[in-house]
């Protein structure tokens, strides 16, 4: 009888094994926002712009806008100005990946 309450206190002190997990293995609960590169980013990446001002006008042009106004370099890095697309006035971002985004 001793054995069995032994053998029965040694299962309940024994951790179960987990299953494995499936996906994300970093451990983290809540994964980072991954940008596309393919320019179609949704935000502005703030870090260090190396853009011209004159390589973002030509990007911008490049891209259909017109009327490109005052480019100004915001503190996350992103060029940011006004311009023309299809005769209706927009705010647009320029970040250091080249991701154009209207506001």
């Amino acid at each position: 009888m001793k054995k069995y309450i032994f053998f029965a206190a040694f299962l309940a002190l024994t951790p179960a094994a987990a299953p494995a997990q499936e996906g994300d293995t970093t451990g983290s609960i809540n994964p980072p926002v991954v940008t596309p590169d393919d320019g179609s980013a949704i935000v502005p990446v703030p870090g260090e712009n190396s853009f011209t001002e004159s390589q973002v006008r030509n990007r911008l042009a490049a891209a259909g806008y017109t009327g490109i106004g005052y480019l100004d370099l915001d503190s996350d890095g992103v060029w940011r100005t006004t311009a023309m697309k299809d005769d209706t006035l927009v705010s647009l971002g320029v970040d250091h990946k080249g991701n154009i985004v209207e506001k």
